[in-house]
């Protein structure tokens, strides 16, 4: 059985670095793609484009996703974004705050229970 979150505390917090890497650049690219539906734009971007750049996506996701994390975290990014965003009412603007910020958070307190964990189990060994 593999270990997908990492072998030890270095390999967890380096997940957790690259999944916010991955999903600011991935936040960066579906701005880009929404970009295309504001007021500076006389149009709106048809659903069959946005559907078009989130198969691409989910596509990208499973050639790169187990031999580059980060990579793989950009298209995930994108392909979630898109998707929510044709269901949801609520505007792209605050789909990208959320997700950079509920992310950081996440890997942020992630790292630090890996650290602690590692700190009390290894003083525990030493017991």
């Amino acid at each position: 059985m593999s270990n997908v979150t990492g072998a030890d505390t270095y390999a967890r917090v380096a997940r957790g670095l690259q999944r916010c890497v991955g999903t600011c650049v991935g936040v960066a690219l579906t701005a880009s793609v929404f970009a295309f539906d504001s007021p500076v734009f006389a149009f709106d971007s048809p659903v069959w484009a946005i559907l078009a750049v989130a198969l691409a996506s989910q596509f990208t996701i499973e050639l790169v996703i187990l031999r580059n994390y980060a990579v793989g975290m950009v298209f995930m990014t994108v392909t979630a974004l898109l998707m929510v965003h044709m269901v949801s009412p609520e505007p792209a603007s605050s789909l990208l705050i959320d997700r950079i910020s509920m992310t950081v958070l996440g890997a942020g307190v992630g790292a630090v229970q890996s650290i602690v964990i590692s700190l009390f189990m290894a003083r525990r060994r030493r017991s």
